[in-house]
C-alpha cells in the first residue's frame, strides 16, 4: 500500500491528505509497511487516539506511536497493538484493525475510522475492528475453535471453556460500551466478549477473579468465565487481550438505575416518608451480596495469589503511605487548576484542610492491625453492579484502571470495597440532587435523596 501522494504525508499537509491511502491488497500487514506505516504512526494515530474515550493519556504530549501486528485473524482483520510514547511514560493499547470496502456506514465522520482506502474505483476504510460485527464474529469463532495463531511478534491463544462449547451458536454480535475504557460485545443473549484496551503484560485480575469466584468459591452472583484470548511474545509474560463471560439479562447497572429512580421518586413523591421500592430499596441485598463475594474470596486455597493472609503493622503503614500519596497528588492538581465559582470555593476548603487531612491519614499508620487480607474487587461502586429482576450481579474485577497489575492483584482489607460502595451511594444521592436542582426540584426532593443515602448505607453495613 502506498499513500495517494507521491511523497509521504508531511506535517504541513491537510488532514485529508494524511488519511487518503491507496491499498494494494486486503491484508492489514501489507498496509503496515513503508510510507503508509509512517503516515499511520506519525500523523493518523496521534489524532485518532486523542478522540478515543479509552485513551488514558489525553493530558500528555504524544511523542511517537508504533504499531505491532499480534495476529491476522481473517482477510483484512487483525489484532494489533499500538505503543504510545508520551512525555513521562508509555502505554500499550489493543487496536484491532479491519479493512472494509464499499460500506456506506463508514463515512468520514465515523469515530472508528482511521483512514480512507482507495483501490482503482473502489473506496474503503481502515477502521477500529472492535466496532465491526464481522470482526467480532471471527474472534468468537476462533475462541470456540481453540485456535492458535502465530506471528512475528509471538503467539495468540484462544482458550474457550467446555461451557462455551456447550452453548452452541452464540448468536449475532452487538456492540456495547464502545465509548468506555474497554469494549463489550454481546452475542445473542448468551455471551459477552470483553476486549481490553489498555494492555499490561501479566496475569489479568478480571480473568483470575472470575475463574476463582465462579469455580472453587461457588459465588453465583458474578458472570461465569467462558474463555480468554491472550498474546504470548517470544520473550516475556503473556498479555490478556479479551475474555468471554456468560451474558446476564439485566436492566443496566445500579448507578444508572438508582440515580434515575431517585430522580423520579424525589420529583413525584408527595409523602417524604414514603417507602422506597426496588432498586432503591437495595441496601440489605447489596450488603448481602458484597459479604458473599468477600466470603468467597476468603475460601481456603493453596494458591498463594488467593490465600488469605494476616494483616501486620507494616501493611497498615503501607496503606497509610499510599493514601497520603494519593491525597498529595490530588491536592497538587487542585493547586494547579484554575477554577471559579462554587468549584473554586470547594477547592479552597480542601486546600485549607490539607495539613489536617495528612495528619489524620498519618495517624492511621500507628493503628493496631486487625483482621485478614484477601483479594478484593478493588474498584467497587454502583457502576460495577448489574440490576436483574430481583437481584444483583457483581462485574468488572479489573481493579482501578490507572493502577499497575501488581497493585490491582494485591490483597487488602475487604473494608476497602465497603468504603468504595459507601462513597458511591453518597455520590448517587448527590448526582440525583444536582440533576433535580437543575430541573427546579426543591428542598424536599434533596432531603428525600439524603434520607435514601443514610438508610441504604445503614442497611448495607448491617
Amino acid at each position: 500500500m502506498t499513500t495517494a501522494e507521491n511523497e509521504p504525508a508531511g506535517a504541513d499537509q491537510p488532514d485529508t491528505a494524511q488519511q487518503d491511502i491507496s491499498a494494494q491488497g486486503d491484508s492489514v500487514s501489507t498496509m503496515l509497511s513503508g510510507r503508509d506505516r509512517l503516515v499511520l504512526e506519525e500523523y493518523i494515530l496521534p489524532k485518532f487516539l486523542l478522540l478515543q474515550r479509552w485513551f488514558a493519556a489525553k493530558d500528555r504530549t504524544i511523542e511517537r506511536t508504533c504499531l505491532s501486528l499480534l495476529a491476522e485473524i481473517g482477510e483484512g482483520q487483525s489484532l494489533a497493538a499500538v505503543d504510545v510514547v508520551f512525555d513521562g511514560g508509555s502505554h500499550r493499547y489493543l487496536l484491532p484493525l479491519t479493512v472494509v470496502w464499499d460500506r456506506p456506514d463508514q463515512p468520514d465522520g465515523n469515530p472508528y475510522k482511521l483512514a480512507t482506502l482507495r483501490r482503482e474505483q473502489a473506496v474503503g476504510a481502515l477502521i477500529d475492528g472492535a466496532s465491526d460485527p464481522a470482526f467480532a464474529s471471527r474472534l468468537m469463532q476462533h475462541l470456540r475453535d481453540g485456535a492458535t495463531l502465530d506471528s512475528a511478534d509471538g503467539t495468540t491463544l484462544f482458550r474457550g471453556s467446555e461451557a462455551l462449547a456447550s452453548i452452541g451458536e452464540p448468536g449475532e454480535p452487538r456492540l456495547l460500551g464502545a465509548d468506555q475504557s474497554n469494549v463489550s460485545i454481546v452475542f445473542g443473549d448468551k455471551v459477552v466478549l470483553k476486549i481490553y484496551r489498555l494492555l499490561r503484560a501479566g496475569s489479568q485480575p478480571d480473568v483470575d477473579m472470575a475463574s476463582v469466584l465462579t469455580g472453587a468459591a461457588g459465588f453465583a452472583n458474578t458472570p461465569s468465565l467462558l474463555g480468554s484470548i491472550e498474546h504470548r511474545p517470544a520473550g516475556g509474560d503473556a498479555t490478556t487481550l479479551a475474555a468471554a463471560f456468560a451474558f446476564v439479562s439485566n436492566q443496566g447497572d445500579a448507578w444508572q438505575a438508582i440515580v434515575k429512580a431517585l430522580q423520579d421518586e424525589t420529583e413525584s413523591a408527595s409523602n417524604p416518608e414514603a417507602k422506597f421500592s426496588f432498586p432503591l430499596d437495595v441496601g440489605e441485598l447489596l450488603g448481602r451480596r458484597t459479604a458473599e463475594m468477600h466470603r468467597a474470596l476468603a475460601v481456603q486455597t493453596d494458591d498463594p495469589a488467593f490465600a488469605v493472609q494476616s494483616t501486620i503493622p507494616a501493611d497498615v503503614e503501607a496503606w497509610a503511605r499510599a493514601v497520603a500519596s494519593d491525597v498529595e497528588e490530588m491536592i497538587g492538581n487542585l493547586e494547579r487548576t484554575d477554577l471559579s465559582g462554587g468549584a473554586a470555593e470547594a477547592a479552597d476548603e480542601v486546600l485549607f484542610m490539607k495539613d489536617a487531612l495528612l495528619e489524620k491519614i498519618g495517624a492511621v499508620s500507628s493503628m493496631a492491625p486487625s483482621g485478614g487480607q484477601s483479594r478484593i474487587h478493588g474498584d467497587y461502586h454502583l457502576g460495577q453492579v448489574l440490576v436483574t429482576d430481583h437481584d444483583l450481579m457483581i462485574i468488572d474485577f479489573e481493579g482501578e484502571p490507572r493502577r499497575s497489575l501488581e497493585e490491582r492483584s494485591a490483597k487488602s482489607s475487604p473494608l476497602r470495597d465497603v468504603a468504595g460502595m459507601l462513597r458511591s451511594l453518597d455520590y448517587a444521592a448527590a448526582a440525583a440532587i444536582a440533576e433535580g436542582q437543575s430541573g427546579g426540584a426543591g428542598f424536599d426532593a434533596a432531603s428525600r435523596a439524603m434520607r435514601w443515602r443514610d438508610a441504604t448505607s445503614a442497611r448495607f453495613l448491617a
